[in-house]
């Protein structure tokens, strides 16, 4: 139920008047742990530690329910997400195809905030890995791959990075354990920067590709029997582009349009 998130579950968070802001406070309280997977969100309790009336929350759940935070059940309520391995694997499959767009587009007129906002992620992500700090480290990462995407000058690539990183980082957030250790995380991106950085695309694509590829796998090698073969099922059913993933056979040349 929704008891517990009258006590602390959003303590010490700031007003937020504004919907987007108000939506940003329960997004952070939700990446955040505080508000775990499956707990039913109080819209009154909300409003009440929010200092707001309860319509502000309410379209701000509403929002929140779009971005794949939170679902909705009818004549239950609404609830925190739950974020399987089906649905990592859908993120994972999709990014497969949309990532190396992504790189394409971002490093054929690269905005001058693109290898400074890498760099930056980079230096964040391995400081955050130092200091044993999974939050940070997941924060940094989400952004270092959103670069690609909100850089792209790509209006529908950059929405699809905003409906996609918030479930991947519930993902991460509750399943860090395993993704390897937070050095390994940080270490797989010192490749994708330097190949960034000489603009060289082809090979940075194949690099994202293997880097979604390794992710996959690291997940699968700690399932359960039974999981590992359901999530390969699932990938063998969505055909070949899915299960190449799961092999990490990615193609050896991205086809242009």
């Amino acid at each position: 139920g929704g008891g517990g998130l009258e006590n602390e579950s959003l303590e010490g968070i700031s007003r937020a008047p504004l919907l987007g802001q108000t939506a940003d406070v329960i997004r952070k309280a939700i990446l955040d742990g505080r508000l775990p997977p499956g707990q039913k969100l109080n819209e009154a309790a909300l409003a009440r530690q929010l200092g707001m009336s309860r319509g502000p929350v309410r379209e701000a759940l509403r929002l929140l329910t779009e971005h794949g935070l939170v679902r909705w059940e009818a004549h239950k309520g609404t609830f925190v997400a739950d974020f399987t391995v089906r649905d990592l694997i859908e993120v994972l499959t999709v990014r497969d195809l949309l990532e190396p767009l992504a790189v394409s587009a971002a490093l054929s007129d690269p905005q001058p905030g693109f290898l400074p906002g890498l760099r930056n992620a980079l230096e964040k992500m391995h400081a955050a890995a130092l200091a044993e700090d999974f939050q940070g480290l997941a924060e940094a990462h989400e952004r270092f791959h959103g670069i690609f995407y909100t850089l792209s000058q790509h209006v529908l690539l950059g929405a699809m990075w905003e409906r996609m990183e918030g479930p991947l980082r519930l993902y991460v957030t509750v399943h860090h354990s395993s993704l390897g250790s937070l050095s390994f995380i940080a270490e797989q991106h010192d490749e994708i920067f330097r190949l960034a950085q000489a603009g060289d695309v082809p090979p940075l694509q194949q690099c994202v590709r293997d880097h979604l590829a390794s992710h996959l796998g690291s997940v699968l090698a700690r399932l359960s029997e039974s999981d590992r073969d359901q999530a390969l099922g699932l990938l063998q059913r969505m055909g070949p582009d899915a299960s190449r993933l799961a092999t990490g056979l990615a193609p050896t040349e991205v086809k242009a349009e």
